[in-house]
């Protein structure tokens, strides 16, 4: 049972911590474009030129860039017995996304941490949320899209369905957005992502009538009307964005659990519906800033 990697070099340290998080042996690592096989060598693996090729011995691949990942290149991994997860680099067309197999995962992703994980029966037994707040940061220096995609992940399985999203981004092409949501129940929901935190932050805050819940990737608070009632211990950070994709990655094979593939995340979802998607930098409100900011064409 190995790791298959397909990433960028500069990907070199978030692939090494992903490994020290799942504990299992690297078979081998590609990395398309001019610097390929650089990365194979520095971290003494197999390099992989071709992602079709399935090298022998191999359990789970993660995708950490989009160079070269169609369906197509998926799908003798997918027929086959191996487990797919990507970062939130996929195809750039909605129609090629969506023609990816269901069993490509996303990791991280925040509703199998530990810390969502410990508060679900408060969740459960709470009133319908009015408000949530997700503070979804990284180290992530390309983009935002991994951050986006799990936070607005979380907000859609927590809250409900989305009507209507507009973004803010701090300067075009800058690292810092601002999202803002409401959900079918009438709920309002905001994301904060700075892509240029030193580390991954997971936070997600979620109000209601009878509680203010503070969960994070490790663990959480809840505050009710005679101040805290119960807790964890939610203050700890993952240090890169492999860390946090080996943790999640870890967390579903010891459970074995199933989840949800590319084609279903909401940001897809909601780009394909044609919801309200707009980023506004100054003055300018264009659906087509921020679909490109993830890659995808209107």
């Amino acid at each position: 049972m190995g790791l298959v990697v397909w990433a960028q070099l500069e990907d070199e340290k978030s692939v090494k911590d992903a490994i020290e998080a799942l504990d299992m042996p690297l078979v081998a690592v590609g990395n398309p474009g001019p610097t390929g096989g650089a990365l194979a060598t520095r971290l003494e693996a197999s390099p992989l030129d071709d992602l079709r090729a399935v090298p022998e011995g191999s359990s789970t691949l993660l995708v950490m860039t989009e160079e070269e990942v169609t369906s197509e290149s998926l799908r003798p991994w997918a027929s086959g017995t191996q487990q797919v997860f990507t970062t939130g680099l996929f195809p750039a067309e909605p129609q090629e996304a969506a023609a990816l197999p269901d069993r490509v995962r996303l990791a991280p992703r925040f509703l199998r941490s530990a810390g969502f994980r410990a508060a679900l029966d408060l969740l459960e037994s709470s009133p319908t949320p009015s408000s949530m707040h997700a503070d979804f940061s990284g180290n992530t220096r390309r983009d935002l899209r991994s951050l986006l995609l799990d936070a607005l992940d979380t907000l859609h399985h927590v809250g409900g369905p989305v009507v209507s999203l507009r973004a803010k981004q701090d300067t075009p092409g800058g690292g810092r957005v601002s999202v803002l949501l409401k959900h079918e129940t009438g709920a309002i929901s905001t994301i904060r992502s700075d892509a240029n935190s030193p580390v991954v932050r997971r936070q997600l805050v979620v109000g209601s009538e009878e509680h203010l819940l503070e969960i994070q990737a490790h663990g959480f608070r809840a505050y009710g009307h005679q101040g805290v009632d119960s807790g964890g211990n939610p203050e700890w950070c993952e240090p890169s964005l492999g860390s946090a994709a080996g943790t999640t990655i870890a967390r579903f094979q010891h459970a074995g659990e199933e989840g949800r593939g590319p084609a279903d995340l909401v940001w897809l979802s909601l780009l394909q519906a044609g919801i309200d998607l707009s980023l506004r930098t100054g003055d300018s409100v264009r659906p087509e800033d921020i679909s490109s900011m993830h890659g995808i064409r209107l």
